[in-house]
């Protein structure tokens, strides 16, 4: 850790901004008032409860897939755990593809809500495909699911507090949502 914040001090340091220019842009934003103020709050807000969904969703598949394989396929523990192993590796591959399609897709809100709608459209699909009994499609929608709500989480607490770096610290705003994420 000592040689990588070496490396990041003496390597990264261009990538600090001045800061009167960011004061005087969250200035800027100050001076519009009040109004300015509840609808950030509101912004923040909606974009916590959110993460709250997502989380309860990501995490939720995390800790019933074991079950699920074991109680309606039968697997052995050892089996179904393995193949939930593989659920939070797909947090890297998610991150990469919310990256990829932001940018093409700017509104943070609509990035969302395009994730969502997928990630419930493979969560209906398993719950249809049930009666088939077969393990491989309930994996495979398990997979792209949490795939998903880990792109929503990382637009949530990267993404988001980047985009309103002007308005707030971003610092500040990305421990906000991660916190509730």
């Amino acid at each position: 850790l000592s040689l990588i914040g070496m490396i990041w001090f003496f390597r990264f340091h261009h990538l600090v901004c001045d800061i009167p220019e960011r004061q005087t842009k969250m200035e800027l934003h100050q001076i519009k008032g009040n109004k300015m103020g509840r609808v950030f709050i509101l912004l923040i807000s909606v974009i916590c409860i959110l993460g709250v969904m997502d989380n309860i969703i990501r995490d939720g598949l995390t800790t019933w897939t074991p079950s699920i394989f074991k109680e309606i396929y039968k697997m052995p523990d050892s089996y179904s755990i393995l193949l939930t192993l593989g659920l939070p590796l797909l947090s890297v591959l998610g991150s990469s593809l919310c990256l990829t399609v932001h940018k093409k897709i700017k509104d943070h809100v609509k990035l969302c809500a395009i994730f969502f709608v997928f990630a419930i459209l493979f969560l209906g699909i398993m719950v249809v495909c049930m009666p088939l009994n077969s393990w491989l499609i309930t994996l495979i929608c398990f997979a792209i699911s949490a795939l998903l709500m880990s792109a929503i989480n990382n637009c949530i607490t990267s993404i988001v507090p980047l985009e309103l770096r002007d308005m707030a610290d971003s610092g500040a705003v990305a421990g906000v949502t991660n916190t509730f994420c």
